[in-house]
């Protein structure tokens, strides 16, 4: 984190060994992986994604197979929370038609509000047979 709160710089990896496993270069993976210090630092100093991947399979053979972007990106949408409020099943809906006037649900991720009206559930519920 930066002086103002946001974050500055973070990584980190995951590396899974598939059958046939070679015991020696996992633990010379080990090795060279406790030996780097923390990817936050690294990358703060200007190692790049690549650097980093030198750094780990130093010595061992290895292909790049893809580059990409990441971002966060949350998938959720009135769609998917209107899908888990059907997942509540009928009487569920039902309840919350008769105690509520609207639904408020925040998503977990993103914080991102979604209304849904009375009249919204009423359609809802009848949609739902």
């Amino acid at each position: 984190m930066d002086s103002d709160g946001n974050v500055s710089a973070s990584g980190g990896f995951l590396i899974q060994s598939l059958p046939p496993s070679n015991e020696e270069i996992i633990d010379q993976l080990i090795r060279q992986i406790e030996g780097m210090g923390f990817i936050t630092e690294l990358l703060r100093r200007g190692q790049t994604p690549e650097m980093l991947l030198d750094a780990i399979f130093s010595g061992i053979p290895f292909d790049v197979l893809e580059r990409r972007s990441l971002a966060f990106q949350c998938s959720c949408s009135q769609e998917s929370v209107q899908r888990a409020l059907i997942s509540l099943g009928p009487a569920e809906v039902a309840s919350l038609i008769e105690k509520e006037e609207r639904v408020d649900v925040t998503c977990e991720f993103c914080r991102q509000g979604y209304v849904f009206s009375r009249e919204e559930l009423e359609q809802l519920l009848q949609e739902m047979g």
